[in-house]
C-alpha cells in the first residue's frame, strides 16, 4: 500500500489535514477525502468550540455536532495531537455501559477559540478574525 502524500493535506493548526481512523488504504482514502473538501475544519473548529463550553465524550460529540463517529473522533484526535484538547480525567459512561473519556480545552485551545491566538501555521484565527 502507498501512503497518501501528507505534506499536501495541511489543517488550520499546520499538522497533516486528516489523521486517519487506521493504517488501512480505506481509512487513508477516507481521511485525505474529508480533507480535501474542507470539512475537515469545520469539524474540528465545530468540536472545539464545543469543548470549550461543555467538556464531553467521544459520544457527546457525534450527538451535538450531528456527524459519524468516522469523521468526529479524527478531528478530536488531531486536536489532541495538536495539544488544543486533552483528556479531562474524567469518565462517562456510553450507552453501551462502557467507560469514556471526557475531552476538555487546554488553555491553548481555549485561547485560539477565544481568536486571541491564531492558528499555528496559518496565521488566522478560529472565528476567521
Amino acid at each position: 500500500m502507498s501512503e497518501p502524500e501528507q505534506t499536501e493535506l495541511v489543517d488550520m493548526f499546520g499538522a497533516p489535514a486528516w489523521v486517519p481512523a487506521g493504517k488501512t488504504d480505506a481509512s487513508m482514502d477516507a481521511a485525505a477525502k474529508v480533507s480535501r473538501r474542507g470539512r475537515a475544519d469545520a469539524v474540528r473548529r465545530a468540536v472545539l468550540l464545543h469543548l470549550c463550553n461543555t467538556p464531553s465524550t467521544d459520544h457527546e460529540l457525534f450527538q451535538v455536532i450531528a456527524a459519524s463517529e468516522n469523521t468526529v473522533r479524527p478531528r478530536r484526535r488531531g486536536l489532541v495531537l495538536s495539544e488544543l484538547v486533552e483528556d479531562s480525567g474524567e469518565r462517562r459512561k456510553t450507552p453501551s455501559g462502557c467507560s469514556a473519556t471526557v475531552w476538555r480545552p487546554t488553555e491553548r485551545g481555549r485561547a485560539v477559540a477565544r481568536g486571541e491566538i491564531a492558528m499555528p501555521g496559518e496565521g488566522r484565527r478560529i472565528n476567521g478574525g
